[in-house]
């Protein structure tokens, strides 16, 4: 049988508790204007990828979709319709950090990524390699659990700042 123990350092533990009673702004401050930029240049570093050309043959969702396609003129973008970009360059974080707790949304704007992405991804988006709600979900944990770290280390380092002033 192995046995870990784990033990945890009440001092530092009491000098980040000690930091939140004492400096929430500090630490509010800090995630609002550099956290949240960083965090949102990764999410929208990594979820911006367009994937390669278009898989032929057209997987339609339906003959409607398909006549309704042609009928106007490629939903109004012209066929053959090419990518403006506009969908990928899309995706944006949202939200603030206030009181040591916060709450972010990542999102995508744009009128029709619902049916690039998710959630109503149709099977030619797919086919070609646009991502998914499964990689879309695994970015975004990532880079949550990315944002956590970077609050810990935050937490640390104001207590550490404040322990030295004391």
């Amino acid at each position: 049988m192995v046995t870990l123990e784990v033990v945890l350092d009440a001092d530092v533990i009491d000098a980040v508790i000690d930091a939140a009673t004492r400096s929430p702004r500090a630490v509010d401050a800090l995630v609002n204007k550099s956290l949240k930029g960083d965090l949102e240049q990764r999410l929208v570093r990594r979820l911006s990828v367009e994937p390669g050309p278009v898989r032929y043959p057209i997987a339609w969702t339906s003959e409607r979709q398909r006549k309704a396609f042609f009928a106007s003129d490629g939903f109004g973008a012209g066929i053959p319709t090419g990518r403006s970009g506009r969908v990928a360059r899309g995706w944006q974080l949202t939200g603030k950090f206030a009181n040591g707790r916060g709450e972010f949304i990542v999102e995508n704007p744009v009128e029709y990524a619902q049916f690039v992405y998710l959630p109503d991804q149709q099977q030619f988006h797919a086919n070609t390699g646009w991502m998914g709600q499964q990689e879309i979900d695994v970015i975004v944990l990532e880079e949550s659990e990315w944002a956590n770290d970077q609050l810990t280390e935050a937490w640390f380092s104001i207590a550490e700042f404040e322990g030295r002033l004391a």
